[in-house]
């Protein structure tokens, strides 16, 4: 995803994460072959390996209601509340 589409996952889910480092965290695929090499980086760093490396280590799916609404990972449950 692009730059500005990660931003605004990231924004949504921070609403509901309790700030972006959260989110950040929330985002990351922990059972990923490779986590163990961003595992113990700093917020920031982290944020910028999981923008660069998406397919190695975001969860999937990332899904999206408008602007202000985003899950990763499995979530039937929010996505049949979405209208």
């Amino acid at each position: 995803m692009s730059a500005g589409e990660f931003d605004s996952v990231v924004t949504a889910l921070a609403r509901v994460e309790g700030g972006r480092a959260a989110a950040i965290e929330a985002m990351i695929d922990k059972k990923a072959k490779d986590y163990a090499s961003i595992a113990y980086l700093d917020d920031s760093e982290i944020e910028e390996k999981l923008f660069e490396n998406q397919a190695k280590f975001l969860k999937q799916p990332v899904c999206r209601n408008g602007k202000t609404e985003a899950t990763v990972g499995m979530a039937q449950k929010i996505w049949e509340s979405w209208k």
